[in-house]
């Protein structure tokens, strides 16, 4: 019966032995790794992989044309999980930091693709993708074409507007311009309101002529809320997400 045993241990401890080398060979080999993870791919989604360079599906793929470095790939793969989950720490900020290029690169290149066969999404996944862009190695010239493009596709979204606070763009005050034409009686003034905040944040004063406007023709919800901000631009206090959150009910 001993005997027994000790074969069945020894079958046991041998298997367990084989896989732990075969699992020490994929992080050795990182190319390894990522061969075996596309194997959770469907046919159709490999098409779109190697036609978009990027697919999302509950997790991260990117392609080699995208990202040729086999290591690369799998950890970029590791950092738009977490940051879209808010899990900037200290790795994620290393990587960031020492990868900033590809970072920047890659994450253009996925911002162009969501809302695509590539990229599902609903509302709830576009906010959150907003964290992409909201992290400090991302260049100032990079986020600039990329939020470019937004103010041009959809308007000034709350995604757009938080990101903005956070990081002042001076070359979009004229795309912003346009975003702060007074709107009908009764219609939103989110947008309007936050382009004009944003304007000031960038030296235009003339935005607070234009806030005072809105104070006129916002409805009794906005109307508290408008006033408030015109009160901060006044006293040259800082305007914060919060404040232009309020808006936010008929936007």
């Amino acid at each position: 019966m001993d005997h027994f045993i000790r074969i069945l241990c020894s079958i046991a401890c041998a298997t367990a032995f084989a896989s732990a080398q075969a699992s020490d060979r994929q992080r050795a080999d990182p190319c390894r790794a990522y061969e075996v993870n596309l194997s959770k791919l469907t046919n159709e989604d490999m098409t779109v992989l190697r036609r978009e360079g990027v697919v999302f599906r509950g997790e991260w793929f990117f392609a080699p044309s995208l990202i040729p470095d086999c290591d690369l790939r799998l950890k970029m793969a590791s950092y738009f999980a977490k940051v879209i989950q808010g899990q900037t720490d200290v790795p994620v900020s290393r990587f960031g930091w020492l990868n900033s290029s590809s970072v920047a690169s890659v994450t253009e290149h996925v911002w162009l693709r969501i809302g695509s066969v590539a990229i599902p999404s609903d509302g709830n996944f576009t906010n959150e993708a907003w964290a992409l862009l909201e992290q400090p190695w991302i260049p100032s010239k990079v986020l600039t074409r990329i939020v470019k493009r937004e103010l041009r596709r959809g308007g000034l979204s709350p995604g757009a507007v938080y990101l903005l606070l956070l990081r002042p763009l001076p070359d979009l005050e004229g795309d912003l311009r346009e975003l702060a034409v007074r709107p009908k009686r009764n219609e939103p003034v989110f947008e309007a309101a936050s382009a004009l905040v944003l304007l000031n944040i960038l030296g235009d004063k003339s935005s607070l002529k234009g806030i005072g406007e809105l104070v006129e023709i916002a409805n009794p919800l906005e109307r508290g809320a408008i006033m408030e901000i015109s009160a901060k631009m006044l006293d040259d206090r800082p305007v914060l997400w919060p404040d232009l959150e309020k808006l936010l009910a008929d936007w």
